[in-house]
């Protein structure tokens, strides 16, 4: 209980750190941090329409923090969260308008899964590699191939194949059956935030319910002792 409880008050006590050196900057440079805050939790959560985009917004962070949490525990520091994101979204995009003949059920099932698998790719492949086989370290090699993805998707969006026609630098559009449907109607959330919700217990249960979780958080607390009681550490 004394763990949980000091688990939840850790980003509590943080946040309101930060609140309170935000406030110091703004007094000295001569603003009212009262005005900016209350602007801040007003447009964040002052409506139906602005807490409904809050949550939209909330709903990346989510999962790619899931994504990376699962590393952390295993004793990974994988920082190209980023970079995997955008390679997610741009092969779920591709799925979304270039798939067609597809029920919803099916086309969306299809995005998600393609995403999840190019973005597990691009953060596994060549940073686990690297880390196995000559020792290279995560933070360096998922934050090389973070700025690499940004930039391929923006070369993707901008003068590529994924290019739509014209001026803008934009996609084409994603088809209606491949389209997450609204939670709240005229805002941006949709039913990705019940996804993000699912997955974090989902999450949650492979890491505390699992022998592949235990194996992941004994490895993460101490892998020579988790290599001495059986475990394969590379």
């Amino acid at each position: 209980m004394q763990k949980t409880i000091k688990g939840l008050a850790t980003p509590f006590v943080a946040i309101v750190i930060a609140l309170l050196i935000g406030a110091g900057v703004m007094l000295v440079t001569g603003n009212n941090p009262v005005t900016a805050y209350g602007a801040l939790f007003s447009g964040a959560f002052g409506s139906t329409v602005n807490l409904s985009n809050t949550f939209a917004s909330a709903i990346p962070l989510i999962l790619s923090g899931l994504g990376v949490a699962i590393g952390f525990k295993a004793g990974l520091f994988n920082i190209g969260a980023e970079g995997q994101y955008w390679i997610g979204s741009m092969a779920a995009v591709w799925i979304g308008y270039s798939v067609h003949g597809l029920p919803p059920v099916l086309h969306i099932s299809l995005a998600i899964v393609t995403g999840m698998l190019a973005a597990g790719l691009w953060g596994g492949i060549i940073p686990g590699l690297a880390k196995a086989y000559v020792g290279a370290h995560e933070v360096i090699t998922t934050m090389m191939m973070s700025y690499i993805a940004i930039f391929l998707s923006h070369y993707m969006l901008e003068n590529g194949p994924m290019m739509q026609p014209g001026f803008t630098p934009q996609s084409p559009v994603i088809l209606p059956s491949a389209t997450l449907g609204k939670l709240v109607e005229r805002t941006q959330l949709s039913w990705g935030l019940v996804i993000a919700l699912a997955a974090c217990v989902v999450v949650y249960w492979l890491l505390y319910n699992t022998t592949l979780g235990y194996r992941l958080r004994a490895v993460g607390l101490n892998a020579r002792a988790a290599s001495y009681a059986g475990i394969n550490v590379p």
